[in-house]
């Protein structure tokens, strides 16, 4: 299947396309192409174009032998194509009001096969949208050209409101009044397909072909309501009838002839036309000549074109008195061989196609001549591989070394590899490279004769400075500094007159560390339990309390450190 679209402007009243058809060895029966018109969203419009070999319609030789005295048929044996929906539509809106006003809606019907309406099934459907409340207000009719018309609905539907996707069928079951003199409210919107109050049979003998209307009338006032869209559905009406005329007089599908001679018949239909001769012939001369060429060769004999639009005839030779010589042409065509291909290259490569250098994916085409000296089709599906980059974030300690390919790293940076991918191109791989600096801080701790201080396992309990190596959170080395002084009693008791609280205890958001102030301190200290640093605030000697947020903090144990020159008070505090 091959789809073409084709752009219709606003000026634009006929399109014209052509259908090309491809010689194959396939008998099919009917083919059909469908013709879709679209305009917005509010418009869309399809139709079936039906399409057929004119081998199918027509059955038996073109050039066929006579024997005196036994009569022989010609003709076709095919009386038609399958049955064709003709729908046109309005999309117009189309206010009904005021009340017990007539308000119509139109369509005009062109090109049906038949003039006047003698089957009531030639009508296949009337569908309709419309807005209204208190559907009990409303009467709908159906009018034809010349002026017969059909009560579809009447008052149905009480105070229920709209018809919404509602059709008339002569083929429907269900009547609208649902077999109660009208249909209750539950019956809106009355979707569906339905049969309409009064007969089909009001509409026959009508005109077929002219503007049909739908009638409106809100025969109460308060309520208004607008018909949305309607659409009119009709069979072919035969026009997919074929119409036969042979030279003779005869318009049947098929004819006995008794005597040889040439004999012509026009097949036609609503949509097209064409001739096909058939040659009767006495048996003194008859011979058959085949010819096989190219489907796109043509061979002239006596002048005469044979090819793929004309693969089969005759020449006639006279070879003596009252009898000829009939030779029968008929081409066979050698197969047209397409060839397709797919190839995949890497970014910045080329390929060579048929003398064609290319570097962009792409449906390339070059025509060659094959084995059997036929024009014939390559077809090159070429794929180019977009280049592949990939990404690292990595981070090493101060003094470390990373090694990235054939570097040895040591500095912070982007640096790029180049390496060849699963498909063979050539990638690029993009290191992002951060050095974690190393961590110093220091500690200041005061304690009593016979106190002791554990900093990162180590247990210190005599003055002086300290130097001790920890692992920070990235696993790096840091170095914290400690110095130790010991305090008399009197300044022992003097820290624990600060009496310091924190509140609340556990907490999971604001913590309050708050002292008396008859103490001072000169700065605070938070430290977890594997005695890393997590917060440090100076207080200044006006200060009492401090607030902290904790509440991006992880879950645990926490020890609150306030220092002053005359000692450390420690605390614990619960992260919840």
């Amino acid at each position: 299947m091959i789809d073409s679209v084709y752009t219709i402007s606003s000026t634009d009243t006929v399109l014209q396309f052509t259908i090309q058809p491809i010689l194959d060895s396939l008998e099919e029966i009917v083919e059909n192409i469908v013709v879709t018109a679209t305009g917005g969203v509010c418009f869309v419009r399809s139709f079936d174009l039906f399409i057929t070999d004119p081998g199918i319609i027509f059955k038996g030789k073109t050039v066929q032998p006579w024997v005196d005295g036994e009569p022989i048929i010609i003709g076709g044996s095919m009386s038609a194509l399958p049955d064709t929906i003709l729908t046109f539509y309005s999309t117009s809106a189309v206010p009904i009001q005021p009340a017990n006003t007539p308000v119509y809606s139109s369509i005009n019907a062109s090109n049906l096969f038949t003039a006047t309406q003698q089957d009531i099934n030639t009508i296949q459907s009337v569908c309709l949208n419309i807005t209204h409340g208190w559907l009990d207000d409303l009467d709908i009719y159906l009018v034809a050209p010349g002026g017969k018309f059909i009560e579809l609905t009447s008052d149905n539907g009480a105070n229920g409101d709209n018809y919404t996707n509602t059709c008339f069928s002569p083929k429907a079951i269900q009547s609208i009044t649902f077999g109660m003199p009208f249909a209750p409210a539950s019956s809106a919107p009355f979707t569906g397909t339905f049969q309409p109050e009064a007969p089909w049979s009001d509409l026959l003998g009508g005109d077929l072909n002219g503007t049909w209307k739908l009638l409106a009338i809100d025969d109460n006032s308060g309520f208004e309501g607008v018909i949305n869209d309607w659409s009119i559905s009709f069979s072919g009406n035969g026009e997919e009838q074929f119409k036969y005329q042979w030279n003779t007089g005869a318009t049947s599908a098929a004819i006995e002839v008794p005597n040889p001679g040439i004999y012509t018949v026009t097949v036609t239909n609503q949509a097209s036309s064409f001739t096909k001769e058939y040659a009767v012939i006495a048996p003194c001369g008859l011979s058959t000549q085949s010819y096989t060429i190219c489907p796109n060769d043509s061979i002239t004999i006596n002048n005469e074109a044979f090819h793929a639009g004309n693969p089969i005839g005759y020449q006639i030779f006279p070879i003596g008195v009252g009898c000829d010589s009939f030779v029968v042409i008929n081409l066979q065509f050698l197969p047209q061989i397409q060839t397709t291909t797919n190839a995949t290259i890497c970014a910045g490569e080329t390929y060579l196609f048929e003398n064609q250098v290319l570097s962009a994916s792409g449906t390339y085409q070059a025509d060659f001549t094959a084995a059997n000296n036929c024009d014939s089709t390559l077809i090159l599906h070429l794929t180019v591989l977009a280049p592949n980059t990939t990404t690292e974030d990595i981070s090493i300690c101060q003094g470390s070394t990373y090694v990235f390919g054939n570097q040895v790293l040591t500095t912070a940076g982007i640096y790029n590899q180049l390496f060849k991918d699963a498909n063979g191109c050539d990638s690029t791989h993009v290191l992002n490279l951060y050095i974690n600096p190393s961590i110093s801080d220091s500690l200041h701790f005061i304690i009593a004769i016979n106190e002791t201080v554990t900093v990162g396992g180590t247990v210190l309990s005599q003055p002086g400075n300290y130097t001790i190596a920890l692992s920070d959170a990235n696993g790096c080395d840091s170095i914290l500094f400690v110095r130790i002084d010991l305090i008399s009693g009197t300044e022992l008791l003097h820290l624990r007159e600060a009496q310091v609280t924190i509140q609340p205890n556990p907490s999971s958001n604001d913590v309050l560390v708050q002292w008396t102030d008859r103490v001072s301190f000169d700065q605070l200290r938070v430290f977890g339990v594997d005695q890393k640093l997590i917060f440090s605030k100076q207080i200044s000697s006006t200060e009492n309390n401090v607030k902290m947020d904790i509440s991006t903090w992880q879950s645990g144990i926490y020890i609150v450190q306030l220092e002053s020159s005359k000692g450390v008070v420690v605390k614990k505090m619960v992260k919840m």
